[in-house]
């Protein structure tokens, strides 16, 4: 109840709760459960509870600060933000190997559900940006 009297949102009846609790806090550990109620949709990944906002509702926006271009990007490159899932493998810098989309975001701790919204930064076509961290130069699109 504090956490959503901190957001500044309606408190939960007795009954939402409750039902939260059974059908999400307290559901199998390996479950990804999920309730929607009229202030927003609860979901549970990894033991961490999150709430979504419902379709419609509007979201605080976010900024992402980028610094530091990798050595080889020069200014008068072509960037290009995208949301969605345009690559299935990328090459994260200082790593050896290839490595699945969906294994990257697994190791981060990235909700499925949200993996779709997470903006990748293109140069040239090519992702060299994803969520903090400047991924190699010899990725693919799917």
């Amino acid at each position: 109840r504090a956490w959503i009297k901190k957001l500044s949102l309606p408190a939960l009846s007795a009954r939402q709760l409750d039902v939260l609790l059974d059908q999400v806090i307290f559901a199998a550990p390996n479950a990804c459960p999920q309730l929607s109620l009229p202030i927003g949709e609860f979901r549970r990944y990894r033991q961490t509870l999150f709430l979504m906002p419902n379709p419609g509702q509007s979201v605080n926006s976010g900024v992402c600060h980028v610094s530091d271009l990798p050595i080889g990007l020069q200014q008068k490159d072509s960037l290009e933000i995208r949301v969605g899932r345009d690559v299935s493998r990328v090459k994260i810098q200082g790593q050896a190997h290839h490595r699945d989309l969906k294994q990257v975001f697994q190791e981060a701790g990235v909700p499925p559900w949200l993996r779709a919204c997470i903006p990748q930064i293109f140069s040239n076509g090519e992702l060299i940006f994803l969520f903090g961290e400047w991924v190699g130069c010899d990725n693919w699109a799917s």
